[in-house]
């Protein structure tokens, strides 16, 4: 009489092979969900980023008195109280800053490249494009935002 317990050695090295087909299988999606993830969070940093530079511009155009000076790279203000603003880009560093009264700010940080900010004039407003990349990995995630605002005081 035979004893038929256990598996045959081919039923083993089917077995194995099946496994290392699935774990394959399923190391590429778990790389491709990682490279995704990483992806999409660099696009949102990017995003969060560049709309709080359109914000931050946008908001003390549309509170100032008048645009003093509209430069390519460069837009200049004046606010109710008579005080100079001044919003431009270093390209040497890709930064953005903010210069009133008080010292130079940075609008945005060395994590974030900005690679284009240009201000054209659009009536007695102003038109913002900005374009970012991220200055950390080698993603290749670029964004490109615009906005438009116009003095409060332009339109009484």
């Amino acid at each position: 009489m035979k004893n038929n317990y256990g598996f045959t050695l081919i039923e083993q090295i089917i077995y194995l092979s099946l496994v290392l087909v699935i774990i394959t299988v399923l190391g590429g999606l778990e790389q491709g969900i990682i490279r995704s993830s990483a992806t999409t969070g660099k696009t949102n940093e990017l995003r969060q980023a560049g709309r709080l530079v359109i914000a931050k511009i946008s908001q003390e155009i549309k509170t100032a008195q008048a645009i003093t000076s509209l430069a390519d790279k460069k837009i200049i203000l004046t606010n109710s109280t008579g005080e100079t603003l001044e919003f431009y880009l270093d390209e040497s560093t890709g930064i953005v800053y903010y210069h009133d009264n008080t010292g130079e700010k940075r609008l945005s940080s060395e994590k974030i490249k900005v690679t284009n900010l240009t201000f054209t004039a659009l009536g007695q407003g102003a038109k913002i494009d900005l374009t970012l990349t991220n200055n950390l990995t080698n993603l290749g995630t670029s964004l490109e935002l615009f906005s438009a605002a116009i003095p409060r005081q332009a339109l009484y």
